[in-house]
Protein backbone atom coordinates (compact mmCIF):
# COMPACT_ATOMS: atom_id res chain seq x y z
CA UNK A 1 0.00 0.00 0.00
CA UNK A 2 1.52 3.48 -1.07
CA UNK A 3 1.40 6.27 0.96
CA UNK A 4 -1.68 7.66 -1.28
CA UNK A 5 -3.49 4.46 -0.29
CA UNK A 6 -2.63 4.39 3.56
CA UNK A 7 -4.04 8.26 3.44
CA UNK A 8 -7.30 7.26 2.10
CA UNK A 9 -7.45 4.13 4.62
CA UNK A 10 -6.84 6.07 7.82
CA UNK A 11 -9.30 9.11 6.85
CA UNK A 12 -11.76 6.08 6.13
CA UNK A 13 -11.59 4.01 9.24
CA UNK A 14 -12.02 7.19 11.27
CA UNK A 15 -15.33 7.51 10.30
CA UNK A 16 -15.65 4.88 12.75
CA UNK A 17 -16.87 1.30 12.04
CA UNK A 18 -19.35 -0.22 9.21
CA UNK A 19 -21.17 -3.15 8.79
CA UNK A 20 -20.01 -5.10 5.96
CA UNK A 21 -20.74 -3.92 2.38
CA UNK A 22 -22.96 -6.82 1.33
CA UNK A 23 -24.92 -6.79 4.57
CA UNK A 24 -26.58 -2.73 3.70
CA UNK A 25 -26.81 -3.64 0.24
CA UNK A 26 -29.43 -6.26 0.72
CA UNK A 27 -31.49 -3.96 2.83
CA UNK A 28 -33.59 -1.51 1.18
CA UNK A 29 -32.32 -1.72 -2.78
CA UNK A 30 -33.69 -5.22 -4.01
CA UNK A 31 -35.75 -3.54 -6.31
CA UNK A 32 -33.10 -0.77 -7.39
CA UNK A 33 -33.21 0.11 -10.13
CA UNK A 34 -37.07 -0.09 -11.67
CA UNK A 35 -36.52 2.66 -13.88
CA UNK A 36 -33.87 4.75 -16.22
CA UNK A 37 -30.88 5.90 -14.64
CA UNK A 38 -29.56 9.62 -15.59
CA UNK A 39 -25.93 9.98 -15.00
CA UNK A 40 -24.92 13.74 -15.48
CA UNK A 41 -21.61 14.66 -16.70
CA UNK A 42 -20.80 18.11 -15.97
CA UNK A 43 -18.75 18.59 -19.24
CA UNK A 44 -18.99 18.93 -22.88
CA UNK A 45 -18.89 15.43 -25.02
CA UNK A 46 -16.54 13.31 -26.30
CA UNK A 47 -13.59 14.17 -23.04
CA UNK A 48 -12.57 11.48 -20.39
CA UNK A 49 -15.13 12.04 -17.99
CA UNK A 50 -17.81 11.50 -20.81
CA UNK A 51 -16.05 8.20 -22.19
CA UNK A 52 -15.78 6.98 -18.13
CA UNK A 53 -19.45 7.97 -17.69
CA UNK A 54 -20.74 6.08 -20.81
CA UNK A 55 -18.42 3.27 -20.17
CA UNK A 56 -19.52 2.60 -16.23
CA UNK A 57 -23.24 3.50 -17.75
CA UNK A 58 -23.11 1.03 -20.27
CA UNK A 59 -21.73 -1.67 -17.61
CA UNK A 60 -24.47 -0.92 -15.04
CA UNK A 61 -27.19 -0.96 -17.62
CA UNK A 62 -26.02 -4.33 -18.88
CA UNK A 63 -26.12 -5.84 -15.46
CA UNK A 64 -29.51 -4.55 -14.19
CA UNK A 65 -31.15 -4.16 -17.58
CA UNK A 66 -32.15 -0.52 -16.96
CA UNK A 67 -31.26 2.22 -19.43
CA UNK A 68 -28.35 4.47 -18.12
CA UNK A 69 -28.60 7.74 -19.79
CA UNK A 70 -25.98 10.18 -19.91
CA UNK A 71 -26.57 13.80 -19.82
CA UNK A 72 -23.95 16.49 -20.61
CA UNK A 73 -23.82 19.45 -18.92
CA UNK A 74 -20.90 21.62 -18.81
CA UNK A 75 -20.55 25.36 -17.96
CA UNK A 76 -19.75 27.31 -14.97
CA UNK A 77 -16.17 25.17 -13.95
CA UNK A 78 -18.83 21.98 -13.94
CA UNK A 79 -21.39 24.03 -11.26
CA UNK A 80 -24.57 23.54 -13.97
CA UNK A 81 -24.06 19.96 -13.72
CA UNK A 82 -23.37 19.61 -10.36
CA UNK A 83 -26.19 21.89 -9.11
CA UNK A 84 -28.60 20.10 -11.49
CA UNK A 85 -27.70 16.46 -9.52
CA UNK A 86 -27.72 18.67 -6.45
CA UNK A 87 -31.35 19.30 -6.92
CA UNK A 88 -32.47 16.25 -7.95
CA UNK A 89 -34.46 13.89 -6.17
CA UNK A 90 -32.46 11.94 -3.61
CA UNK A 91 -33.61 8.08 -4.97
CA UNK A 92 -30.69 6.83 -6.53
CA UNK A 93 -31.76 7.76 -10.25
CA UNK A 94 -29.44 10.67 -11.04
CA UNK A 95 -25.74 10.58 -10.68
CA UNK A 96 -22.91 12.85 -10.88
CA UNK A 97 -19.32 12.47 -13.13
CA UNK A 98 -17.17 13.92 -9.79
CA UNK A 99 -13.60 15.26 -10.30
CA UNK A 100 -11.46 17.44 -8.62
CA UNK A 101 -12.99 20.99 -9.12
CA UNK A 102 -15.53 20.02 -6.56
CA UNK A 103 -12.35 20.21 -4.40
CA UNK A 104 -11.53 23.28 -5.87
CA UNK A 105 -14.53 25.09 -6.70
CA UNK A 106 -15.06 26.48 -2.97
CA UNK A 107 -11.87 28.17 -3.17
CA UNK A 108 -12.45 29.54 -6.30
CA UNK A 109 -15.95 31.05 -6.53
CA UNK A 110 -16.20 31.71 -2.54
CA UNK A 111 -19.97 32.58 -1.75
CA UNK A 112 -21.21 32.92 -5.47
CA UNK A 113 -20.71 28.84 -5.56
CA UNK A 114 -23.90 28.24 -3.37
CA UNK A 115 -23.65 24.82 -2.78
CA UNK A 116 -21.05 23.12 -0.78
CA UNK A 117 -19.96 19.27 -2.28
CA UNK A 118 -19.40 17.96 1.10
CA UNK A 119 -22.88 18.34 2.39
CA UNK A 120 -24.80 18.48 -0.78
CA UNK A 121 -23.41 15.26 -2.68
CA UNK A 122 -22.81 11.82 -1.55
CA UNK A 123 -20.01 10.26 -3.13
CA UNK A 124 -20.71 6.25 -4.17
CA UNK A 125 -17.40 5.14 -6.06
CA UNK A 126 -14.09 6.47 -6.74
CA UNK A 127 -13.67 5.06 -10.43
CA UNK A 128 -10.02 5.95 -11.69
CA UNK A 129 -7.23 7.82 -10.90
CA UNK A 130 -6.26 10.62 -14.01
CA UNK A 131 -2.46 11.61 -14.48
CA UNK A 132 -0.99 14.41 -14.88
CA UNK A 133 2.92 15.24 -16.04
CA UNK A 134 5.36 17.90 -17.24
CA UNK A 135 5.61 17.33 -20.72
CA UNK A 136 8.21 19.01 -23.52
CA UNK A 137 8.80 18.58 -26.98
CA UNK A 138 10.83 15.66 -27.91
CA UNK A 139 13.73 17.65 -29.36
CA UNK A 140 13.58 20.39 -26.15
CA UNK A 141 17.11 20.47 -24.73
CA UNK A 142 15.72 18.89 -21.53
CA UNK A 143 16.27 15.39 -21.41
CA UNK A 144 15.03 15.13 -17.75
CA UNK A 145 13.22 16.82 -15.00
CA UNK A 146 16.14 17.72 -12.89
CA UNK A 147 17.45 19.26 -16.67
CA UNK A 148 14.48 21.64 -16.39
CA UNK A 149 14.51 22.56 -12.87
CA UNK A 150 18.35 23.48 -13.05
CA UNK A 151 17.25 25.65 -15.91
CA UNK A 152 14.40 27.07 -14.14
CA UNK A 153 16.27 27.79 -10.84
CA UNK A 154 18.80 29.96 -13.09
CA UNK A 155 15.98 32.00 -15.34
CA UNK A 156 13.42 32.78 -12.49
CA UNK A 157 10.16 33.40 -14.66
CA UNK A 158 12.14 32.96 -18.08
CA UNK A 159 10.50 29.63 -18.92
CA UNK A 160 6.70 29.25 -19.08
CA UNK A 161 4.24 26.41 -18.93
CA UNK A 162 1.03 25.59 -20.09
CA UNK A 163 -2.54 23.88 -18.68
CA UNK A 164 -5.85 23.72 -19.75
CA UNK A 165 -7.34 26.11 -17.76
CA UNK A 166 -7.23 28.10 -13.95
CA UNK A 167 -6.98 26.50 -11.10
CA UNK A 168 -7.61 22.60 -12.56
CA UNK A 169 -6.05 19.83 -11.26
CA UNK A 170 -3.50 20.11 -14.58
CA UNK A 171 -2.77 24.01 -13.60
CA UNK A 172 -2.04 22.72 -9.45
CA UNK A 173 0.38 20.40 -10.55
CA UNK A 174 2.27 22.93 -12.25
CA UNK A 175 2.22 25.07 -9.12
CA UNK A 176 2.47 22.48 -6.66
CA UNK A 177 5.96 21.74 -8.52
CA UNK A 178 7.21 25.18 -8.56
CA UNK A 179 6.93 25.27 -5.03
CA UNK A 180 8.35 21.48 -4.04
CA UNK A 181 11.23 22.30 -6.09
CA UNK A 182 11.42 25.97 -5.30
CA UNK A 183 11.34 27.27 -9.17
CA UNK A 184 9.23 30.48 -10.69
CA UNK A 185 7.78 29.72 -13.86
CA UNK A 186 5.58 31.96 -15.21
CA UNK A 187 2.01 30.49 -15.67
CA UNK A 188 -0.04 30.88 -19.39
CA UNK A 189 -3.68 29.01 -18.92
CA UNK A 190 -5.29 28.10 -21.82
CA UNK A 191 -9.10 26.48 -22.50
CA UNK A 192 -8.19 23.18 -23.32
CA UNK A 193 -5.77 20.44 -23.61
CA UNK A 194 -5.92 20.62 -27.46
CA UNK A 195 -4.77 24.21 -27.90
CA UNK A 196 -2.09 23.51 -25.04
CA UNK A 197 -0.73 20.59 -26.73
CA UNK A 198 -0.55 22.59 -30.50
CA UNK A 199 1.24 25.00 -28.67
CA UNK A 200 3.85 23.03 -27.30
CA UNK A 201 4.52 20.67 -30.85
CA UNK A 202 4.83 24.12 -32.54
CA UNK A 203 7.48 25.25 -30.19
CA UNK A 204 5.37 28.49 -28.70
CA UNK A 205 5.31 26.77 -25.23
CA UNK A 206 7.90 25.04 -23.66
CA UNK A 207 6.87 23.65 -21.32
CA UNK A 208 2.71 21.95 -20.88
CA UNK A 209 1.46 20.39 -17.45
CA UNK A 210 -1.42 18.68 -17.76
CA UNK A 211 -3.29 15.54 -18.26
CA UNK A 212 -1.56 12.21 -19.59
CA UNK A 213 -4.13 10.43 -21.46
CA UNK A 214 -4.52 13.64 -24.12
CA UNK A 215 -0.83 13.12 -24.90
CA UNK A 216 -0.28 9.61 -24.99
CA UNK A 217 -0.31 9.08 -28.95
CA UNK A 218 1.87 12.17 -29.62
CA UNK A 219 4.05 10.56 -26.89
CA UNK A 220 4.18 7.24 -28.90
CA UNK A 221 4.74 8.84 -31.56
CA UNK A 222 7.89 10.35 -30.33
CA UNK A 223 7.06 13.79 -30.46
CA UNK A 224 6.29 14.60 -26.76
CA UNK A 225 8.58 13.71 -23.82
CA UNK A 226 6.68 13.22 -20.24
CA UNK A 227 9.82 14.56 -18.09
CA UNK A 228 7.84 13.30 -15.01
CA UNK A 229 4.53 12.33 -13.65
CA UNK A 230 2.94 14.84 -11.33
CA UNK A 231 2.20 11.55 -8.89
CA UNK A 232 3.80 9.11 -6.56
CA UNK A 233 3.60 6.42 -9.22
CA UNK A 234 4.73 5.08 -12.68
CA UNK A 235 1.89 4.45 -15.32
CA UNK A 236 2.13 1.42 -16.79
CA UNK A 237 1.01 3.04 -20.19
CA UNK A 238 4.70 5.17 -19.64
CA UNK A 239 6.65 2.90 -17.51
CA UNK A 240 10.12 4.65 -18.44
CA UNK A 241 8.70 8.08 -17.53
CA UNK A 242 9.70 8.47 -13.47
CA UNK A 243 6.93 9.66 -11.30
CA UNK A 244 7.81 12.52 -8.61
CA UNK A 245 8.94 9.76 -5.97
CA UNK A 246 11.24 8.53 -8.39
CA UNK A 247 12.72 11.86 -8.48
CA UNK A 248 12.61 12.38 -4.78
CA UNK A 249 9.53 14.22 -4.26
CA UNK A 250 7.82 11.66 -1.79
CA UNK A 251 4.88 13.08 -0.35
CA UNK A 252 4.14 14.75 -4.05
CA UNK A 253 0.81 14.01 -5.95
CA UNK A 254 -1.07 16.20 -8.08
CA UNK A 255 -2.63 13.74 -10.00
CA UNK A 256 -6.35 13.59 -10.95
CA UNK A 257 -9.12 11.82 -10.35
CA UNK A 258 -13.10 10.47 -11.32
CA UNK A 259 -15.59 9.21 -9.69
CA UNK A 260 -19.23 9.10 -9.35
CA UNK A 261 -21.53 10.54 -6.58
CA UNK A 262 -25.32 11.43 -6.09
CA UNK A 263 -27.32 13.79 -3.70
CA UNK A 264 -26.24 13.79 -0.11
CA UNK A 265 -29.64 11.56 1.58
CA UNK A 266 -29.83 9.16 -1.24
CA UNK A 267 -30.39 5.75 1.18
CA UNK A 268 -26.98 4.47 1.76
CA UNK A 269 -28.23 0.47 0.73
CA UNK A 270 -28.59 2.25 -2.58
CA UNK A 271 -25.94 3.65 -2.82
CA UNK A 272 -23.50 0.37 -1.57
CA UNK A 273 -25.45 -1.47 -4.95
CA UNK A 274 -23.97 1.38 -6.99
CA UNK A 275 -20.69 1.21 -5.69
CA UNK A 276 -20.22 -2.31 -5.10
CA UNK A 277 -21.43 -2.98 -9.54
CA UNK A 278 -18.99 0.36 -10.11
CA UNK A 279 -16.24 -1.43 -8.27
CA UNK A 280 -16.67 -5.04 -10.08
CA UNK A 281 -16.87 -2.98 -13.85
CA UNK A 282 -13.58 -1.13 -13.01
CA UNK A 283 -12.19 -4.83 -12.21
CA UNK A 284 -13.10 -6.18 -15.46
CA UNK A 285 -10.40 -6.86 -17.60
CA UNK A 286 -11.48 -5.04 -20.63
CA UNK A 287 -12.82 -2.39 -18.84
CA UNK A 288 -9.03 -2.00 -17.12
CA UNK A 289 -6.83 -2.32 -20.37
CA UNK A 290 -8.93 0.23 -22.38
CA UNK A 291 -8.37 3.39 -19.67
CA UNK A 292 -4.94 1.85 -18.53
CA UNK A 293 -3.37 1.83 -21.79
CA UNK A 294 -3.74 5.35 -22.06
CA UNK A 295 -2.30 6.03 -19.34
CA UNK A 296 -5.11 5.98 -16.29
CA UNK A 297 -5.26 3.97 -13.50
CA UNK A 298 -8.63 1.94 -11.92
CA UNK A 299 -9.92 1.80 -8.70
CA UNK A 300 -13.22 1.35 -7.59
CA UNK A 301 -13.61 2.12 -4.00
CA UNK A 302 -16.06 2.53 -1.24
CA UNK A 303 -18.54 5.42 -0.68
CA UNK A 304 -16.41 6.24 2.23
CA UNK A 305 -13.22 5.75 0.67
CA UNK A 306 -14.19 8.07 -2.18
CA UNK A 307 -15.72 10.75 0.74
CA UNK A 308 -12.19 10.37 2.49
CA UNK A 309 -10.28 11.23 -0.59
CA UNK A 310 -13.11 14.11 -1.55
CA UNK A 311 -12.31 15.44 2.16
CA UNK A 312 -8.29 15.71 1.77
CA UNK A 313 -8.57 16.49 -1.15
CA UNK A 314 -10.86 19.48 -0.64
CA UNK A 315 -8.42 20.31 2.45
CA UNK A 316 -4.63 20.12 0.60
CA UNK A 317 -6.28 22.21 -2.96
CA UNK A 318 -8.39 24.67 -1.32
CA UNK A 319 -5.59 25.87 0.44
CA UNK A 320 -3.27 26.21 -2.61
CA UNK A 321 -6.05 28.09 -4.38
CA UNK A 322 -6.54 30.55 -1.34
CA UNK A 323 -2.39 30.62 -1.23
CA UNK A 324 -2.20 31.69 -4.97
CA UNK A 325 -5.46 33.90 -5.25
CA UNK A 326 -6.75 32.46 -7.42
CA UNK A 327 -10.31 33.58 -8.27
CA UNK A 328 -12.91 32.19 -11.45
Amino acid sequence: MNRRQSMIALAAAAAGPVLPTGARAQSGAADYPDKPIRWVVPYTPGGVTDETARVFGLHLQQAWNQSVVVENRPGGASNIGNLMVIKSPADGYTLLLAAPPLATNPALFGDQLGYDPIKDLQPVSHLLWNPNAIMVRDDAPWRTIDDLLRDARARPQALSFGSAGIGTMNHLGGEMLKRAAGIDMTYVPYKGSMPVQQDLLAGTLPVASDNVAAYIQQIRAGRIRALVILGPSRLTALPDAPSMADVGYRDFDATGWIGASCPAGTPMAIVEKLAVEMARCAKLPQIRERFENRGFQMVGSTPREFAALIAGESTKLQALVRELGLKV
